[in-house]
């Protein structure tokens, strides 16, 4: 298995389902739920809001949200606008994601012709998104070419980074063309 079906795999499970608190957060950052409900501690006597068992936050890139043909809104626009049409998107169906390798750009894609895509802006020090996962993993692409997979409960350091190269291919073993075939050979007559 290539890492790129290994990144997707770790989505499978929510492939399928339907998303749920999906908000703006600070800034442009964008937060949705998928599955259970999970409650979480409690800071200054007040209750955090629940997270699903799947909990994804898109950070640290540029994004837009499409319906076909057409933009939405997008990680620039004014909050109140964003703040808007983000929670379209609940009660949808997260029906695949496709990514971009190496530079991690990525279609989050829902029924309705519903479309969130992800561009990278940092080549290093910030990823684009965390996905976490009901066992307390976490999936982490960015920054460019780095991805880490492991527990939540450690630190960011702690975690294995992984760097993505594209699979070998029986075409990267074949020699490269001659100079002939590059047309510097000298015409015999």
């Amino acid at each position: 298995m290539d890492q790129m079906d290994e990144i997707r795999s770790i989505f499978s499970p929510i492939l399928g389902e339907r998303v749920w608190g999906a908000k703006l957060g600070i800034g442009s950052f964008l937060t949705m739920e998928w599955g259970w409900p999970r409650r979480r501690g409690v800071i200054r006597g007040r209750a955090l809001p629940p997270r699903g068992a799947w909990h994804l936050w898109i950070q640290h890139c540029a994004w837009r949200f499409e319906q076909g043909d057409k933009v939405l809104t997008a990680s620039e626009d004014d909050r109140e606008t964003i703040a808007a049409l983000i929670p379209r998107l609940n009660g949808h169906i997260l029906l695949d994601i496709q990514i971009r390798p190496a530079v991690w750009d990525t279609f989050f894609i829902f029924d309705d012709a519903l479309v969130i895509r992800t561009f990278t802006f940092y080549t290093t020090e910030y990823e684009n998104w965390d996905l976490f996962m009901p066992d307390d993993n976490v999936l982490t692409l960015g920054p460019i070419n780095q991805w880490s997979y492991g527990s939540s409960n450690l630190p960011r350091d702690k975690v294995p980074t992984r760097f993505y190269s594209p699979p070998h291919t029986e075409e990267d073993d074949q020699p490269k063309g001659s100079d002939d075939e590059a047309g510097d050979a000298v015409d015999p007559a």
